[in-house]
């Protein structure tokens, strides 16, 4: 089995966004990295239509995250994060129908609000800091 393309071009991406980190300090390796590795797309499948689509998924599940995180706030507990959680998913899910993404991309965005949410810590700047470095590693692979 050989690597092709699309294997260097991930690789590329990941490490553009592992390089540029550590100068920037409001980039996080990770989000970004995984961010970028989601949005790869092989050489003539990309156009600028899915590589908006890709990037809009992004800003849906990460804004659905800084949303759940700020909620959180007034009344912290288990049972709220569970439910704000389920209401951020089916939020997410619907937003991504209602806009017409792809159903890979709507999961891409569900993807996007747990690793927001769950990386945030229930920090706000936190979860916006990783809404940026998501986004970046989203950019990032459209570039390559």
């Amino acid at each position: 089995m050989k690597l092709n393309s699309l294997d260097f071009k991930i690789v590329v991406s990941v490490m553009f966004c592992i390089v540029s980190a550590w100068p920037i300090p409001f980039l996080v390796i990770l989000p970004a990295s995984f961010s970028a590795l989601l949005c790869v797309q092989e050489e003539g499948l990309t156009s600028k239509k899915s590589a908006y689509y890709r990037i809009l998924a992004t800003l849906i599940g990460g804004l659905a995250a800084v949303l759940l995180i700020y909620c959180y706030h007034f009344i912290p507990s288990k049972i709220t994060l569970f439910c704000l959680l389920m209401l951020a998913i089916l939020g997410t899910l619907y937003v991504s129908k209602s806009v017409a993404l792809p159903p890979f991309l709507a999961r891409i965005a569900v993807l996007t609000l747990l690793i927001v949410a769950i990386m945030g810590k229930g920090d706000l700047l936190y979860a916006a800091n990783r809404l940026l470095s998501t986004i970046y590693g989203a950019i990032v692979a459209w570039g390559i």
